[in-house]
């Protein structure tokens, strides 16, 4: 009589997994927390991004919400789209006086994307 074992699914982890709830991944990089982006509600801000393909874009635009989306984590809600908190590598406030506050610079490199 022979005995027949069911195959073993093992699950598979990505190396570089992010932790949305603690906002550090496993690269050692630091995210902007969704209680520190609130302070920029209402206010002009220059917001520099990573977007999906890896292009590094750039805004300048008002923040009006900072809000936490399931399964993907915090969004600023500004006037040409909606950024992904741990995509944002640079935001510096623009004040009324023309004087710039910088908030949050990234200290990590961008990775490259493949095509």
């Amino acid at each position: 009589m022979a005995i027949f074992k069911k195959p073993v699914k093992k699950r598979i982890y990505s190396f570089e997994r992010f932790a949305v709830n603690t906002g550090c991944s496993t690269k050692g990089g630091t995210t902007v927390g969704i209680t520190d982006a609130k302070k920029l509600i209402y206010k002009t801000c220059d917001i520099h991004w990573i977007d999906r393909r890896g292009n590094m874009m750039h805004t300048v635009s008002k923040v009006y919400d900072v809000t936490f989306v399931p399964l993907y984590g915090g969004y600023l809600i500004v006037d040409t789209e909606d950024i992904r908190l741990d995509k944002v590598s640079m935001v510096t406030i623009l004040e009324e006086d023309g004087s710039t506050i910088p908030f949050y610079v990234k200290e990590e490199k961008p990775m490259p994307v493949a095509a």
